[in-house]
């Protein structure tokens, strides 16, 4: 029975998700779509759905409730948390609150062009996490931290620049200014890597 309703709120969460999505797009593609192709548009679609879907399953639905509203609002609280204290814990669970969204900024650029410009996909991304944060708070289902929301905004930027890599890659854009940005997202994503690298060895 337990399963059952699961299930049913999957569903449903998908078909809000993708109605969300095609409406969007339906305002939008005409202006702005990827590709004319319509079959690729559509399988876009799904891919985003399926993939917001699975955010809900693993941060609001299905939560156990608590009695009050809880929250943290000390910026990078958990950061120092897991060095003061060697967490494993705690540093898994920042890593995948990166990896969260990290997706998003791979595929949003994928759906419609105002998204392949950087500042639109992490906005997207922040104002998503905010919230997720927000929902848990109000209805009492996990912990509001201000340090999830810079996480997953910096998944988001992460998959953005995995996106524009490979988009300059297949374009071979010739304009000058590729070649900055791409570095400086790339030096960006090296320096969080080996941040948490470091991390790593001192829980270790």
């Amino acid at each position: 029975m337990l399963t059952s309703v699961m299930y049913k709120q999957e569903i449903v969460t998908f078909i809000l998700a993708a109605f969300l999505l095609e409406g969007i797009y339906h305002l939008f593609g005409k202006q702005y779509k990827v590709t004319s192709s319509a079959a690729l548009n559509h399988m876009m679609i799904v891919i985003l759905a399926v993939y917001f879907t699975g955010i809900c399953h693993f941060t609001l639905l299905h939560r156990d409730m608590t009695a009050g509203m809880r929250y943290e609002l000390s910026l990078f609280w958990s950061y120092r948390y897991t060095v003061e204290n060697d967490s494993i814990e705690y540093f898994r669970e920042v890593v995948y609150n990166i990896i969260l969204l990290l997706p998003m900024g791979i595929l949003m650029p994928m759906y419609l062009k105002p998204f392949q410009k950087w500042k639109m996909t992490v906005a997207v991304g922040f104002l998503l996490s905010a919230a997720i944060e927000t929902s848990q708070l109000m209805f009492h289902i996990g912990l509001f931290e201000f340090d999830d929301m810079f996480n997953n905004t910096l998944g988001a930027c992460m998959g953005y620049s995995v996106y524009y890599l490979f988009a300059c890659m297949i374009k071979k854009e010739k304009e000058r200014r590729w070649k900055r940005k791409l570095g400086i997202l790339l030096v960006a994503d090296v320096c969080v890597i080996l941040y948490f690298g470091e991390m790593w060895n001192w829980i270790e």
